[in-house]
C-alpha cells in the first residue's frame, strides 16, 4: 500500500473538519456548513481505520498461504497403485511361461498317465497356446513400460510441485515486504540502502558464479576427459529405471547417461550450471538437494549419484543426503558418490584446496563406514585416477628400496579420487 493511500484520508479530514483558522481559532465556514447539515456526524477514527487496513492485509496473507499449501497433489496413492500393478504383473508373468512340468493337481485323477503321455500332452499344450503366450508376454512388457513411464511422470510432477512451491514462496515473501506498514515520519517507503544492499549481494553472487565456472573449466578438465572417466560406472547402472544426479554441474554424467538411453534428472543449486545443462537439452532443476529428495516417493529411483559434492557439504547434511538416498532407492538400487582422495598426500594437502568452496577432505574408510551405518549393503571403495608420474621400480628386486618406492608412489602418485558404491537391500 502506497504512502498516498495511507495518508489521504487523514489529510482530507484535517483540511475539511479540524483545521482551525490561524487568526481566529474558529472552524472554517465549509466545516461549519457540514456540521450544520449533519449535526450527528462523528469525527473519523484514524486508528480504527488503520487497524481495519492491517486486518485486511493479514487476511490476504493467510489466503495466499492457504493457496500455497493446499494445491499440492498427493502422489502417494498413485505410487501404491503402481506398486500393486507391478505385483499383479509379476504373478501374471510367472503363469505365462511355458509349462515344463506336469501339474501335480492333475495326478489326483483315478487314471494314472505315463510320463511319456504327460510329456506329449505338455508339448501339445505349449504348441497350441504358443501364440497366446507370446501375446501375454507382449502385453506384460507393454504394461511394465507403462508403469515405468508413469513413475517417471510422478517424479517429474513432484519436481514441478517443489519448484512451484519455491517460486510461490519468493512471490509471497516479496508481497510481505510490500505490505509491511511503513513509518512515514522516519524513513521513505522504499529504503534505498536496502535496495542497494540487495543489488550488491546479487552482483557478488554473479561474480562468484563466473569465478566458479572459470575454475571448473581450468582445473576440472575437458568435458571429453570427464566423460571418459565417468564411463567406468556405466556397468553399475540399471538402464530401465530413473537416475538422479545430485550436483550435476556441467552435465558430463547426464550426457553419458543420455547417450546410453538412460532416463536422468540433474539437480544443482548454481543458476549458471543449470543454464549450461539446459542449453544442452538436459532435464535439470535448480533447487536444494534435500528439498528435492524430500519430494520423491520411497523406492522410486534406480540410481543416485553425486560426483564431487560430498566435500562441499557439512557433515550432518551429508548424513541426511545418504539417508534420503537410501529411502528413495528401489531395492537393489545403487548409490555412487565420488570425492577427492586425501590418502594421496598431494591431494589432501594442496590440490583439494584449489576449490575454495571445499570444506574438508573425507577419508575413504570413514565415508564407507557412514554408508554402512545408514543402511547400505555391499559397500565398496573404488580408487580412481592415479597420477601417471609414478617412479618406475620394475627392475628392482624385493627389498627395502622397492618397498620405499612403492609406498612413495602410493602416497604421492596414487589414486587422486575414490568412489563409495553401495546398494539398497533387496
Amino acid at each position: 500500500m502506497s504512502e498516498q493511500n495511507l495518508t489521504s484520508p487523514t489529510l482530507d479530514f484535517e483540511s475539511a473538519d479540524h483545521q482551525a483558522s490561524p487568526e481566529t481559532g474558529s472552524i472554517p465556514s465549509s466545516a461549519q456548513s457540514t456540521t450544520a447539515k449533519n449535526p450527528t456526524s462523528k469525527p473519523l477514527d484514524v486508528d480504527a481505520l488503520m487497524e481495519r487496513i492491517k486486518l485486511e492485509v493479514a487476511q490476504h496473507q493467510r489466503s495466499n498461504r492457504r493457496f500455497l499449501g493446499g494445491n499440492r497433489i498427493n502422489t502417494t496413492p498413485l505410487g501404491v497403485a503402481l506398486s500393486r500393478m507391478e505385483m499383479l504383473l509379476n504373478t501374471a508373468e510367472t503363469r505365462a511361461y511355458q509349462r515344463t512340468k506336469w501339474p501335480d493337481k492333475l495326478d489326483r485323477f483315478p487314471i494314472n498317465l505315463s510320463d511319456r503321455i504327460k510329456n506329449t500332452m505338455l508339448k501339445m499344450f505349449n504348441i497350441i497356446f504358443k501364440d497366446q503366450q507370446e501375446v501375454n508376454f507382449s502385453v506384460i512388457a507393454s504394461l511394465r513400460e507403462s508403469i515405468s513411464l508413469n513413475r517417471q511422470l510422478l517424479s517429474q510432477l513432484e519436481s514441478l510441485q517443489l519448484q512451484m512451491r519455491s517460486e510461490m514462496e519468493i512471490v509471497l515473501t516479496a508481497l510481505d515486504e510490500l505490505e509491511q506498514p511503513q513509518d512515514l515520519g522516519d524513513r521513505p517507503v522504499v529504503p534505498i540502502q536496502a535496495v542497494a544492499d540487495r543489488q550488491a549481494k546479487k552482483e557478488r553472487s554473479q561474480q562468484l558464479n563466473e569465478f566458479y565456472m572459470a575454475l571448473e573449466d581450468r582445473f576440472r578438465g575437458e568435458r571429453s576427459d570427464i566423460y571418459d572417466r565417468l564411463s567406468v560406472y556405466l556397468p553399475l547402472i540399471d538402464s530401465g529405471s530413473l537416475a538422479i544426479d545430485l550436483g550435476c554441474g556441467r552435465g558430463e554424467w547426464l550426457s553419458l547417461l543420455r547417450d546410453n538411453h538412460i532416463q536422468a534428472i540433474g539437480i544443482d543449486a548454481s543458476p549458471r550450471m543449470v543454464k549450461t545443462c539446459e542449453n544442452l537439452k538436459f532435464k535439470v532443476l535448480q533447487t536444494d538437494i534435500l528439498a528435492y529428495m524430500g519430494t520423491l516417493a520411497n523406492d522410486s529411483v534406480g540410481t543416485v549419484t553425486g560426483f564431487h559434492i560430498m566435500e562441499h557439504l557439512p557433515f550432518d547434511t551429508l548424513i541426511q543426503v545418504f539417508s534420503e538416498t537410501l529411502r528413495v532407492l528401489r531395492p537393489g538400487g545403487v548409490a555412487i558418490f565420488e570425492t577427492p582422495n586425501p590418502e594421496n598426500v598431494l591431494v589432501g594437502s594442496c590440490n583439494f584446496y584449489i576449490d575454495p568452496t571445499h570444506r574438508n577432505p573425507l577419508p575413504s574408510n570413514m565415508v564407507q563406514f557412514l554408508a554402512m551405518e545408514v543402511g547400505f549393503v555391499n559397500t565398496k571403495i573404488q580408487y580412481l585416477h592415479p597420477n601417471p608420474g609414478q617412479i618406475a621400480n620394475d627392475d628392482l628386486t624385493e627389498g627395502p628400496g622397492k618397498q620405499v618406492i612403492d609406498r612413495f608412489n602410493h602416497f604421492f602418485y596414487g589414486a587422486q579420487d575414490y568412489a563409495i558404491i553401495g546398494y539398497k537391500q533387496k
